[in-house]
């Protein structure tokens, strides 16, 4: 509140200067439209897709080979030789670059504009006040990557709020190479085209997407005239077709907050003298065919640099009589070249051109240099100066400035107060008071600008977050869509389960994808595996007819060659998309080994329509093919734990039965090495005892037949009778 206070306290100073009289009369006040304001502006080069890139990279260097960038059609292959413009194909020639700040206001800005001056042109005026650049080979040379580079510079060290090409109709393709290497570089600020109109449509179509501002020079409205002045045939048609593409591709110019220019059209037209009613012709005409609220430049710093003025070869000295009866000056005398537009552009000539430019409707006309005089004034404290001239004061200072003094440097302060008209009749303030209300305005202004950059810290802020929910909108919207077709699948699998078991002969039908009936199915259990028939028509682009033919004969290695050898080249966004969809259906087809790739084809697919909005038809289509493709994946994995549960219950059976026959031998062998006495059903006592019995026999058996063998050998060597050994023996026993 308290700056908006002291806004209307200095407005109300600043009414005593009675700034409509500074102004033309018949120009009413410039109030911007919402539509022509801008809250913030991403260049028209970063909206580009890889593939339009790779386009326009390859059609940049088929215009080189056959040159067709201007209506002369040369068709030279500049690769091997120059035409009109004098510049080959691998470099281009630059003669300045550097911040500018000789542009309009919404261009320069506090910084400047990134200017680039190139050598050589397609025209050839005889009034050109840069011929030492246009019409000759002067500056250095540089690779669309040294080019690009140099923009990072502009941007980075210069600061500057834009990249001005002057001059650049001749050398577009190196441009529009230099700008896609200078985006991957880093490049974030608005390319401006500051041309001569003399282009054709095919290069305003290669620079598409590549320029955001066109800054078109309207030179002349007759054929004699152009043909005459600027060695150029049929200039006014190319002209016309020109700014109408131009106006096409971008619109009307238009503003950030900051006053900045960011994109739009704004038409240039220096009034020359004599010729005013063709500059009447050229704004009656962007009027009616072009835009009413197109912003035009009407000119008025004519200054004849190249041909015009300059002695003729081989003419002789005559005398001349000024208007008067004054004697000529010795240069007079002399026959010169051009002499029609040897001369100042009057006011009056100017005058003209912007008040047909006011009837025709066209409201947006720059008129930068009076309100920049004006607060030069004020700022450096001139405004009694300027008060106090009178209108004879003023022509007589008009009378001593020479045109070499007005045109160069358009900015200059006797130019500028010549052009003011004040009353001086009316009450001033002093030069302290005023230097008191231009210190409040900066005060005012730097608060303001302090307040903004808060609230652009707060947009910034919100921005992210914004990003960050839209970013988590969109995936959830991706998990709904597999969500939804995982479901329509379910559905699907339970109607053909329920018609399966209504009636087993019938085929099975209700598809997820349209197809009538269903080949072959693997269950487990109460679950199966939809294996729906692929269908390739959806795709309708003839450049895959041959794909889909393949595709359809169950010719899948075939098909899926066809498509990548198709996917490698240039192909528009549309036809790349249905390109991977077709590829996804094929892959799928093949078998469940490809799902990876086909999935890897649809994302693929997404991902280019998320890039470009025109593709958007395309997003249910892909959406619901990944959903199916996603659940088919899952339905697989589940078949193959349940093949791998079952492979290891068979294999636990295997081994249990094996082990137990194996118990079965060995039970076996033990009944057959078994002794007969033995039984199972006796306890181990018993067993052991039995045992025990056994061994004690045997060692009983063992040495009764040792004693007797004893008795036996004693027997015979005592020659006792054996009968009484052998009776001893089993009377012992």
């Amino acid at each position: 509140m308290a700056l908006s206070s002291r806004l209307r306290h200095t407005a109300s100073f600043g009414a005593r200067f009675n700034v409509s009289r500074v102004l033309p009369s018949a120009c009413r006040r410039l109030h911007l439209a919402p539509p022509y304001l801008l809250d913030d502006y991403i260049p028209r080069y970063h909206l580009i897709s890889s593939v339009d890139a790779a386009k326009k990279r390859s059609l940049a260097y088929a215009h080189l080979r056959e040159c067709n960038l201007c209506p002369r059609l040369c068709g030279v292959n500049r690769y091997e030789k120059t035409g009109v413009c004098l510049i080959g194909a691998e470099t281009v020639k630059v003669n300045t670059i550097a911040p500018h700040f000789g542009e309009e206001p919404c261009f320069q800005g506090h910084n400047g504009s990134g200017s680039v001056f190139f050598s050589g042109c397609n025209l050839r005026c005889t009034f050109c006040q840069n011929h030492d650049i246009a019409h000759q080979r002067n500056g250095f040379d540089l690779t669309p990557e040294e080019l690009a580079e140099w923009y990072m510079k502009l941007q980075e060290t210069g600061k500057c709020h834009n990249i001005n090409l002057v001059t650049p109709e001749h050398v577009v393709p190196q441009v529009v190479l230099s700008i896609l290497h200078a985006r991957e570089l880093g490049l974030r600020i608005p390319i401006i085209y500051n041309t001569s109109s003399f282009d054709s449509l095919e290069s305003i179509k290669l620079l598409d997407g590549c320029i955001d501002i066109y800054l078109p020079d309207f030179k002349v409205w007759h054929d004699k005239t152009s043909k005459r002045l600027l060695k150029a045939d049929n200039y006014t048609a190319t002209a016309m077709e020109s700014i109408k593409a131009m106006h096409e591709q971008v619109g009307d110019l238009c503003f950030t907050g900051d006053g900045i220019a960011k994109k739009g059209v704004l038409v240039r037209h220096l009034v020359m003298p004599g010729k005013e009613d063709e500059g009447r012709e050229i704004v009656k005409w962007l009027a009616e065919n072009v835009s009413k609220d197109i912003m035009v430049h009407i000119m008025d710093q004519y200054f004849p640099r190249a041909h015009v003025g300059k002695e003729r070869r081989g003419s002789k000295s005559e005398d001349v009589v000024e208007p008067g009866g004054v004697g000529a000056s010795p240069a007079t005398k002399k026959q010169v070249r051009y002499a029609d537009i040897n001369r100042p552009v009057n006011e009056d000539e100017v005058s003209s051109v912007r008040r047909a430019a006011e009837e025709a409707g066209l409201w947006r006309l720059v008129e930068g240099m009076v309100v920049v005089a004006f607060a030069e004034c004020l700022v450096l404290g001139c405004a009694c100066h300027c008060t106090s001239l009178t209108p004879a004061k003023m022509a007589s200072q008009q009378h001593h400035v020479g045109p070499s003094n007005t045109v160069q440097h358009s900015t200059a302060l006797p130019l500028q107060i010549q052009q003011l008209r004040v009353d001086p009749h009316i009450a001033t303030m002093s030069s302290l008071a005023m230097h008191d209300i231009a210190a409040d305005i900066q005060n005012i202004v730097h608060q303001l600008k302090v307040e903004r950059d808060s609230w652009q810290a707060v947009a910034t802020k919100y921005r992210a977050a914004f990003e960050a929910q839209t970013t988590r909108l969109n995936e959830l919207q991706g998990i709904s869509f597999a969500t939804q077709a995982e479901l329509d699948n379910e559905r699907s699998q339970h109607r053909r389960l329920q018609s399966s078991s209504a009636t087993s002969n019938r085929g099975y039908s209700n598809a997820t994808d349209g197809a009538e009936d269903f080949k072959s199915y693997s269950a487990f259990g109460t679950a199966a595996i939809l294996q729906s028939r692929p269908c390739f028509g959806e795709c309708t682009n003839p450049l895959f007819r041959r794909v889909t033919e393949c595709a359809e004969q169950h010719n899948y290695g075939s098909a899926i060659i066809e498509v990548e050898r198709l996917l490698r080249g240039p192909l528009s966004p549309k036809a790349r998309a249905d390109g991977l969809l077709l590829k996804s259906s094929v892959l799928k087809a093949t078998g469940p080994d490809e799902l990876y790739n086909a999935l890897a084809a649809c994302s693929e697919a997404l991902e280019l329509c998320d890039r470009l909005s025109d593709l958007e038809s395309f997003l249910p289509r892909i959406q619901y093919q990944r959903g199916v493709q996603y659940y088919q994946l899952r339905m697989l994995h589940q078949a193959r734990d349940a093949f791998s549960a079952l492979n290891d219950n068979t294999l636990s059976a295997t081994a249990k039965e094996y082990r137990n026959s194996c118990d079965d031998e060995i039970r076996l062998l033990r009944a057959e090495n078994r002794r007969s006495g033995f039984d199972e059903n006796r306890s181990f006592e018993e067993g052991f005892l039995v045992q025990l019995n056994e061994k004690l026999d045997t060692k009983h058996r063992r040495t009764s037949a040792q004693l007797r063998l004893r008795a036996a050998v004693k027997s015979k060597r005592m020659s006792i009778p054996h009968r009484w050994t052998s009776g001893k023996s089993d009377t012992m026993s």
